[in-house]
C-alpha cells in the first residue's frame, strides 16, 4: 500500500488486528519508531494508530506495524 502526502500535512496510519489489547511495534525502514514531538502512537482495543505531525521529506519510507508474529506495511511518499 502506498500513501501519498504533501509536505507539512499530517500522516495517520491505522491498522486493525483481530485480537484486542496486543502490544504493537511501529518500524520505519527497519528501525523501531520512538514517540516524540511529532510522532504519536496509540492502541485502543484492536486499533493501532501512528500519527506523524507536519510531514517532512525525511518521513518518507516503508512503515510496518508488528503485532505478535503478524505485520502490515505501507510506503509513505512525501511530496514537496
Amino acid at each position: 500500500l502506498d500513501v501519498l502526502t504533501k509536505e507539512n500535512k499530517n500522516i495517520i496510519l491505522t491498522a486493525v488486528v483481530s485480537i484486542p489489547d496486543r502490544p504493537g511495534v511501529w518500524i520505519k525502514d527497519g528501525e523501531q519508531i520512538v514517540a516524540g514531538k511529532r510522532i504519536e502512537m496509540e492502541t485502543e482495543s484492536t486499533i493501532h494508530k501512528l500519527t506523524i505531525a507536519s510531514a517532512h521529506p525525511s518521513d518518507q519510507g516503508e512503515y510496518t506495524l508488528l503485532v505478535d508474529h503478524l505485520h502490515t506495511s505501507a510506503k509513505i511518499i512525501v511530496q514537496g
